[in-house]
């Protein structure tokens, strides 16, 4: 995203947020179960006082699939990582990552990708949703004994 500061002179957005201190990035790995799908949820935790920009997703599954997005706001009892900072020597992101499987993946459905016959996607490219404090997205396969994987990166902004 490219921001016109009135001056004409253009700044790239993601720049300047690495340069803040205010951009994240993470990769998760929901192994592979014989009966259940995986999946991956990002959550801007309800206290976290920041909005997040999801810049890009990444996914990656080891059979081909259909991929969904849905958006669920409960966390789902896993591990919550939170992202690492791209200034190196920032604090951690607020928001977090975690992985599960289930026999249906949860929450209400945004979209969903025709099946994949290359299980490597690009699934978001530049800036696709706003995450409020208490909301999350979840991203999953639609195939059983699956390995689901998922890159993302954002950006954090104060309330």
């Amino acid at each position: 995203m490219r921001i016109d500061q009135g001056i004409g002179v253009v700044s790239d957005r993601w720049f300047n947020a690495i340069q803040a201190g205010t951009a994240f990035s993470h990769a998760s790995n929901s192994f592979a179960h014989a009966t259940n799908l995986s999946f991956v949820q990002f959550l801007n935790p309800s206290t976290s006082g920041v909005f997040v920009y999801i810049k890009e997703v990444i996914i990656d599954m080891t059979l081909p699939s259909t991929v969904s997005i849905k958006r669920h706001d409960t966390p789902i009892g896993g591990i919550q990582l939170p992202g690492f900072n791209l200034w190196f020597d920032q604090p951690d992101s607020k928001s977090t990552m975690e992985t599960s499987n289930a026999a249906s993946l949860p929450g209400t459905t945004i979209v969903t990708a025709r099946a994949l016959t290359d299980p490597n996607l690009k699934l978001i490219s530049d800036w696709a949703y706003r995450l409020e404090p208490g909301h999350g997205i979840i991203f999953g396969g639609g195939v059983s004994n699956s390995e689901f994987r998922a890159f993302i990166q954002w950006m954090e902004v104060p309330v």
